[in-house]
């Protein structure tokens, strides 16, 4: 795997005679890598797939690493003993409304499933620099088991984590700061990264990841 020094180098040589000192292209290599794990598809960053299991404990919440770039899916345990049933990320407002609505049923007594991201005001005690939380309705059952399936963000230093093959648009990227023709080459390559990868592995339905909102 490439490391960061490394990418520095190509984009160096690959924006030529007129290419900035060293530490300005490694900030611009950051700053890329940052642009291109979101841009492409989720299936494109099926080696960042991560899988989280809990096993519930009475607790209306879950954590999760702060390195995470976004969730493909959360699902829990049901009453029959399967594991499945997908619940939707929603944002705090539709959260509250919906557990007033439903005057904050028990699990088993709704087909609702929702969570949503705490914010650093809620005061849980959870939230840190390491990890961030997610409030769920209902309250899961104890002793059942919930599975998050996540993204981890790309290492934005040393050896890099980013698929080898997203390397060259990262490199491009940078170059077309400094010039158009290698931004073209940078849109050219996303835009197939896009027909390849698109739900390759089945993992980039249209609303994956997705707040939804009132």
């Amino acid at each position: 795997m490439a490391t960061l020094d490394q990418l520095v180098t190509r984009a160096k040589r690959l924006i030529g005679r007129d290419a900035p000192p060293r530490n300005e292209i490694r900030d611009h290599i950051v700053d890329a890598i940052i642009c291109v794990q979101e841009e492409v598809p989720n299936d494109a960053l099926k080696d960042l797939l991560r899988y989280h299991k809990y096993t519930m404990d009475g607790a209306s919440y879950i954590t999760l690493t702060a390195n995470y770039l976004r969730i493909l899916s959360l699902t829990s345990e049901e009453s029959d003993g399967y594991q499945g049933y997908p619940w939707t990320l929603v944002d705090r407002d539709m959260f509250k409304e919906i557990m007033r609505n439903e005057l904050e049923q028990s699990f088993d007594s709704t087909a609702t499933r929702i969570y949503t991201p705490q914010a650093l005001a809620d005061d849980v005690g959870l939230v840190s620099p390491a990890t961030q939380g997610f409030d769920l309705y209902p309250t899961p059952v104890s002793d059942r088991t919930m599975e998050l399936r996540y993204f981890l963000k790309a290492s934005e230093s040393g050896t890099m984590s980013l698929p080898t093959f997203l390397h060259e648009l990262v490199i491009n990227k940078v170059a077309g700061v400094y010039s158009d023709k290698h931004l073209a080459r940078y849109e050219r390559g996303l835009a197939g990264v896009r027909l390849r990868y698109t739900n390759k592995y089945g993992l980039s339905p249209a609303d994956v990841g997705i707040i939804r909102g009132l």
